[in-house]
């Protein structure tokens, strides 16, 4: 998460996520905003620390939210790898523009945070 903040700035974060989503399904596309804020939920539920989570398990952590959460859309890895990307950009561009979830993600942006 700090090398996206680091590297990239809100228009390309942005740009991306919206890349990422458009290669879902529709119909995970039309939902992916709820999707998410879902997602959000099911972290804070199971305890997951976003500032020490691996890549690696949050993959996996995603994968079976999606897979008990949405049985109606497609679970390829590929879609998974998807959703990673997306909730992985729209993240770091929550953590560009807000301090409180910077701190909750673990991530400093500026001498400050």
């Amino acid at each position: 998460m700090q090398h996206l903040i680091d590297n990239f700035d809100i228009e390309w974060l942005d740009s991306h996520t919206n890349r990422e989503v458009m290669i879902l399904p529709m119909g995970l596309q039309t939902y992916f905003a709820d999707y998410l804020q879902e997602l959000g939920t099911y972290v804070r539920m199971n305890g997951i620390d976003l500032t020490t989570v691996s890549c690696k398990k949050m993959h996996g952590e995603i994968s079976n939210f999606t897979k008990t959460e949405y049985k109606n859309f497609s679970k390829s890895k590929k879609d998974i790898d998807t959703i990673f990307f997306a909730y992985s950009y729209s993240l770091a561009t929550l953590c560009l523009t807000d301090r409180t979830v910077r701190k909750l993600v673990g991530v400093k942006k500026g001498f400050f945070g």
